[in-house]
C-alpha cells in the first residue's frame, strides 16, 4: 500500500515598509516524498499536487533549501541522501516559477541541515584553509546562481546560510560559534558573490540571513558590529514550541524593532504549529506542542483553516 502524506505546509511571511502580504511554504521534501510513493492528499481526501496546490490557495512564494553535498550523508535506509541537492533543487524551482510563485532559496553551506546548533561545512572543503574556503564558497554561490539562472528559475530571495545564530561553515560536527573576522568575511563573501551576479545579468535577487526569533536582536547587531550590513532582509524562524512564551504580539513587536533598527525588509522564514501531539509512526515529533501563550487548540481543524 502507498503511504498517504497530508500537506502541511511552513508559511513565511513579509512585513516591512508597508510591502504587501507574501505567504508560501517549505517544499523542499515534496519531490522525495513523491519519488519515495508518497501521495498529498487534502483536507477531504483527494490527491493533489503539493505545487499547484498552494499556488491555487494564493501563495505566492515557495521555500527550498539546498544542500552541498547531501550524497555524501546516508538516510536510514543506507541509501546517499538526494534530497535538497542542486538537481532536485532545480527540479523543484521548475514547478515553482511554472506556476508564477516566487522562489525563496535557502543555502545551507552545508551537505546537510545546518541550524543554531550545527553549521558544519561541506565535505569537499575539510582541510582547505580560511582563503581556500572563501574561494571556494564564492564560486560556489556563484555557480548556483548560474544554474537557475541557466533555466530561468532565478531565486528571487537567496538567504545566506541557515539559522546561523552562532557559528557559519565550521570545521566542527558542533557549531563552535563565530570566529571574527574569519565568519564576516565569509558572509561578505556570499553576499558580495549575489551582488556580482546581480550587476552583471541587471537582476535584483534580495540577499537574506536568517537567525532564530529569540536570537535575533543580539544577532543583528552583532553582525552589524562586525562589518555585515550588506543585506536586504532579515529571516526569521518562529516556533511556538521552542519559543513557548512569546506570543505573535511580542513577535509583532520583534519584527518592528529590527525593521527601525537596520532598516531591513524582515520575514518569516520558518514557522509550524502542531496539529496533534499523538504518534502514529516510528518517528519521534520534530514539534511536540504549541507554547503557552497561543490560545489556539492543537487540532487538524485549525491548521487546515489556517
Amino acid at each position: 500500500m502507498r503511504k498517504l502524506i497530508f500537506l502541511v505546509g511552513f508559511y513565511a511571511t513579509i512585513l516591512s515598509h508597508g510591502q504587501c502580504f507574501t505567504t508560501g511554504a517549505d517544499l523542499s521534501y515534496v519531490n522525495q516524498i513523491q519519488a519515495n510513493g508518497g501521495e498529498y492528499r487534502d483536507a477531504h481526501g483527494i490527491e493533489i499536487d503539493p505545487y499547484t496546490y498552494f499556488a491555487d490557495r494564493g501563495a505566492n512564494m515557495i521555500r527550498l533549501r539546498l544542500f552541498h553535498s547531501p550524497e555524501t550523508i546516508l538516510d536510514s535506509c543506507g541509501e546517499p541522501i538526494t534530497a535538497s541537492s542542486l538537481t532536485d533543487v532545480l527540479d523543484a524551482a521548475a514547478q515553482v516559477k511554472a506556476l508564477g510563485m516566487a522562489l525563496n532559496l535557502s543555502i545551507h553551506y552545508s551537505d546537510y541541515f545546518a541550524d543554531p546548533g550545527k553549521q558544519l561545512q561541506p565535505q569537499a572543503w575539510n582541510g582547505l584553509t580560511q582563503s581556500e574556503v572563501i574561494d571556494a564558497l564564492e564560486t560556489y554561490t556563484i555557480n548556483v546562481i548560474n544554474a537557475l539562472h541557466d533555466q530561468n528559475t532565478l531565486p528571487d530571495i537567496i538567504s545566506v546560510g541557515n539559522e546561523t545564530t552562532f557559528g557559519f561553515i565550521d570545521s566542527t560536527t558542533e557549531t563552535n560559534g563565530f570566529s571574527w573576522p574569519e565568519d564576516a568575511e565569509k558572509f561578505n563573501t556570499a553576499l558580495n558573490a549575489i551582488d556580482a551576479f546581480n550587476t552583471m545579468h541587471g537582476t535584483s535577487i534580495k540577499k537574506a540571513l536568517h537567525f532564530t526569533e529569540s536570537t535575533a536582536q543580539f544577532t543583528a547587531e552583532l553582525f552589524s558590529d562586525q562589518g555585515i550590513t550588506n543585506y536586504d532582509m532579515i529571516g526569521l524562524s518562529y516556533y511556538p514550541f521552542f519559543s513557548p512564551q512569546i506570543d505573535l504580539q511580542e513577535l509583532g513587536v520583534l519584527i518592528d524593532d529590527l525593521i527601525n533598527t537596520y532598516d531591513k525588509e524582515v520575514m518569516i522564514f520558518e514557522t509550524g504549529f502542531a496539529w496533534t501531539t499523538d504518534f502514529d509512526d516510528d518517528y519521534g515529533n520534530f514539534i511536540s506542542g504549541n507554547g503557552d501563550v497561543l490560545t489556539y487548540p492543537t487540532s487538524a481543524q485549525v491548521n487546515w483553516i489556517i
